[in-house]
């Protein structure tokens, strides 16, 4: 079991506040799918795109959240969320009536969950430290 240390909590919550996390972590469910949050539309399969359209899919969801994305996005991008992601998104991304989630959130579901794991991790080793 590999051990992580407080540093690299520390250092990925700090990495995620950035676009450059936002858009890894896009990238990722696109790529791998989504199973975390049991809505009710039920799991996201990754794959649905071709590898090399993820990225720009990834900017354009950044984009539909007004983030701005590291990385160019591809022309086809729009083509791609409207044909494969918007029939559970919507157009705009903000989710159909929660069945699916909002795509345009502050901060989306996956990274909000993933901060507060971190925080608890630290608090819990500083927890440990003042005992």
């Amino acid at each position: 079991m590999q051990r992580h240390s407080s540093s690299h909590w520390r250092e990925e919550l700090a990495r995620s506040e950035t676009p450059e996390y936002l858009y890894d972590y896009i990238l990722h469910v696109i790529e791998h799918g989504s199973d975390q949050f049991h809505f009710p539309g039920g799991v996201m399969e990754g794959g649905y795109v071709p590898k090399d359209a993820a990225p720009g899919l990834a900017c354009y969801v950044m984009k539909l959240g007004g983030h701005r994305c590291p990385h160019p996005a591809s022309k086809d991008a729009a083509m791609y969320f409207s044909s494969v992601c918007a029939g559970c998104h919507g157009n705009d991304g903000k989710g159909l009536h929660g069945t699916y989630p909002d795509l345009t959130r502050p901060v989306l579901l996956g990274i909000a969950k993933r901060r507060e794991f971190l925080r608890e991790k630290l608090q819990s080793l500083q927890k440990t430290k003042n005992e």
